[in-house]
Formats: C-alpha cells, structure tokens, sequence
C-alpha cells in the first residue's frame, strides 16, 4: 500500500466517524429540545383550557412523547456515542496530521503501514467503546413480577 492509499483509507475511516458523530449530536439534541418543549407546553395547556382536546388530550399526548424520548435518550444514549465516535475522529485525524509531517512514530519507510495500523487501532477501541454502551438485557431493569419468580 502506498501513502495515497493509505492516508485515502485512513481518511474515509475518520470520515465515516465525523458522519456517526454527526448523526448522534444532532439525534442527542433534537430528542433534548422536543423533551423540553412538549414537557414545557404540557402544563401551560393544562392551565390555559378546560376544553377537553387543548387541556386534557393533548397534554397527554405530549407528556407521552415526552416520556417516550426520555427513555429512548437513556436507553440509546446517543450523547455518549456523539463523544465516543468524535473523539476517535479527532485522534484519526491527529495520526493522519502526525503521518503527513513525519512525525514519530512515523517518518520511516513503513511510516504508512505504521499509520493504517494506528488508525485501525483508533477505530476497534473506538467499537470496542460502542459494545460497552449497547443495551443489553442483563443492564435492563428488572420488572418486580420477574423478581418475585425467582
């Protein structure tokens, strides 16, 4: 492989996480700001109405969407995948900024099997740090009909 190729590789790898980052930030925050207006909105159309539809239904409605993202936000996490998948971006683009002005590690004749190993490193940590915040079912709360079958 020679440097184009492998400064190319690496490239796209860093690309591919701007692009994860990208995608769990803006999910991250739209969920925040629909959570804070819907719960927000819920008690002032309780207040601002007795007609059935402004201030019973449609609080409900919202309280429970609101509540939907809430738990979505906690069970996906995606603030935490937002930082995880940019922080590895950075440091991709860190090995590629070392890489392109010799230095150490790289410099060398091997520098750009140095450099793919550096990043491939960079992006199996990176899913690595993916496997540790995936739901599973043993981090689920327990409901407290399944604990009384024990």
């Amino acid at each position: 492989m020679n440097k184009f190729n492998a400064l190319e590789t690496c490239e796209k790898m860093a690309a591919e996480l701007g692009q994860k980052a990208s995608h769990n930030k803006n999910e991250s925050l739209w969920s925040f700001k629909l959570i804070m207006t819907l719960t927000l909105a819920t008690p002032i159309l309780i207040n601002i109405s007795d007609d059935w539809i402004w201030g019973k239904l449609l609080p409900s409605i919202f309280a429970a969407i609101a509540s939907f993202f809430t738990a979505w936000l906690k069970l996906r996490k995606p603030e935490s995948l937002w930082s995880l998948y940019r922080s590895s971006q950075r440091e991709i683009e860190n090995e590629i900024r070392y890489y392109q002005s010799d230095i150490s590690p790289y410099g060398v004749a091997d520098s750009d099997k140095v450099l793919i190993k550096n990043v491939t490193e960079i992006f199996n940590n990176t899913h690595v740090g993916w496997l540790k915040l995936v739901p599973s079912a043993e981090g689920l709360p327990k409901s407290p009909s399944s604990e009384s079958e024990k």
